[in-house]
């Protein structure tokens, strides 16, 4: 029987320990290369998109088609964010004074939607673009455009606005007066039809219309006139305080018009002054 010597029990080294130890470390390199492969790198930069660039309001009318209905033009376009980045909209420009945007969020992160809210005063007659321009922190889309086009609905000849300034105060006296306006939509070639005014105040007199301008309404075959009437008190009015009303009323529908007040805080010049004893 042969006998184990003292370091028998030790075993060789394995022949394939060093293929374990390579493969091991090829792996090592394979799941670093693919830790920094593009796929994992930096997230693509925030690009903004619109799903839609031109939104149309139409302004509506009552069934009269004669008054302006309420409310103003109202848009809402959506914008998608379908970058790897948020994007911060920095600054809207627009391209008239008549429509006011807000932008909502201001930073729309990926994936995410914002909205551009548009408010913008309605048009009675002609058409009109308002452009809008998002200037934003995205290198992909430095800029987006937007467009809201506004179409008035009405058909002339209708009666549009009347107004002016019609207080009196100390100083004034009955020959320095006032101007009271009128604006209709009339159809081009047909002779000058103005409002009727009428007044509740038998001390104030108020002239006969006058014609002091005519152009282009923004429709072919519209044109917009404007008239003037001279509104002054009467000689020997006493009165210190007076508040009415003046109306103005619309040539084509009756039962539509517009009020304009009448103020008068104290006309000294008109004052009855006992003579000295």
């Amino acid at each position: 029987m042969t006998r184990l010597g003292p370091n028998a029990s030790r075993r060789e080294p394995s022949r394939w320990l060093p293929l374990v130890v390579g493969g091991l470390g090829l792996i090592m390199v394979i799941g670093s290369a693919l830790a920094w492969s593009p796929r994992s790198g930096p997230p693509s930069p925030g690009r903004l998109v619109p799903k839609e660039e031109t939104l149309t309001w139409r302004t509506p009318v009552e069934s009269t088609d004669r008054t302006q209905g309420p409310g103003e033009a109202q848009a809402r376009f959506h914008i998608d964010n379908v970058g790897g980045s948020p994007v911060r909209i920095i600054a809207v420009e627009t391209s008239c004074g008549c429509a006011t945007p807000t932008v909502r969020p201001g930073v729309i992160p990926p994936g995410k939607t914002g909205t551009v809210e548009v408010r913008a005063a309605p048009l009675q007659v002609g058409e009109k673009v308002a452009t809008f321009t998002l200037k934003t922190d995205s290198k992909s889309t430095p800029e987006v455009v937007l467009r809201l086009h506004v179409i008035g609905s009405r058909r002339p000849p209708f009666f549009a606005q009347g107004g002016g300034d019609l207080s009196f105060g100390d100083g004034d006296s009955p020959a320095e007066g006032r101007k009271l306006y009128a604006f209709n939509v009339e159809l081009k070639g047909t002779n000058p039809t103005p409002p009727l005014v009428t007044s509740e105040l038998p001390f104030l007199k108020v002239g006969a219309a006058e014609l002091i301008d005519e152009r282009y309404a923004g429709e072919p075959g519209a044109v917009t006139r404007k008239y003037a009437y001279d509104a002054k008190l009467a000689p020997g009015h006493l009165t210190e305080r007076f508040a009415g009303d003046l109306r103005v009323i619309d040539p084509w529908d009756p039962r539509h018009s517009e009020v304009v007040r009448v103020h008068c805080v104290a006309v000294p010049d008109l004052r009855a002054i006992p003579p000295p004893v």
